[in-house]
């Protein structure tokens, strides 16, 4: 048994949606310079890195992050969808190949190759779009899925803002006939080529945030 990280290491050169400085660390102790440890002070937006987003960042009735149980963030049905030949500026539409998804499944995991433009202008400029009618499928066809994830810097796409407004209420808003589906964007899925056994999301547990970076562990 193994485990893996499905997520980004933050550092001061992590950008945000569109390419924007989200993290700045500076040093306020130092062993180095006579004090008696290292410590340091983190300014960051909440949605930097491999982050989550709950109903709150766009409903305002919403769930923020600190509603949920501990539980809720395990997930022991993780299925992993490979399309890597996911282009720039693509809309990725529902089709058959949602199909594939298993009826237990209650982590979605989308796995583009986007990734690869990391480093690049054009994974925050140029990034794929995922559409509104995903969400609506999973939530009439496949109701356990509680989150969907993906190593793409947004469902947004830099340059479809409207459709990805509409995705993230689709995903998010949540009635009394239907749950929400939290998003993880920004992921790192480049080592996951199998279906995990566990993935565990282990958020930052603030009071009212609508979001927040999130560790991501997955057990193979």
């Amino acid at each position: 048994m193994s485990y893996i990280y499905l997520s980004h290491t933050i550092t001061p050169q992590t950008l945000g949606f569109g390419g924007k400085k989200a993290f700045t660390s500076e040093l306020i102790s130092s062993i180095c310079c006579g004090k008696s440890n290292n410590s340091s002070h983190w300014k960051f937006d909440n949605h930097i890195g491999t982050h989550i987003d709950t109903p709150y960042h766009f409903f305002n009735e919403g769930k923020s992050i600190d509603k949920y149980s501990p539980e809720f963030w395990i997930f022991s049905n993780p299925f992993l969808i490979i399309r890597e030949n996911t282009f720039k500026d693509e809309i990725i539409e529902a089709g058959n190949w949602l199909n594939e998804i298993p009826q237990n499944c209650d982590l979605l995991l989308l796995k583009t190759g986007f990734e690869k433009f990391r480093n690049s202008d054009i994974y925050y400029l140029n990034n794929p779009a995922i559409s509104p009618e995903i969400a609506n499928w999973i939530k009439v066809n496949r109701k356990k899925v509680r989150a969907i994830g993906f190593d793409i810097i947004s469902l947004t796409g830099f340059n479809y803002r409207e459709l990805g407004r509409i995705a993230h209420k689709n995903f998010l808003i949540t009635s009394e006939h239907e749950e929400s589906i939290l998003i993880i964007e920004d992921m790192r899925l480049e080592h996951l080529n199998i279906h995990p056994k566990n993935v565990f999301v282990v958020p930052m547990i603030v009071k009212g945030a609508d979001g927040s970076p999130v560790t991501v562990l997955a057990q193979l």
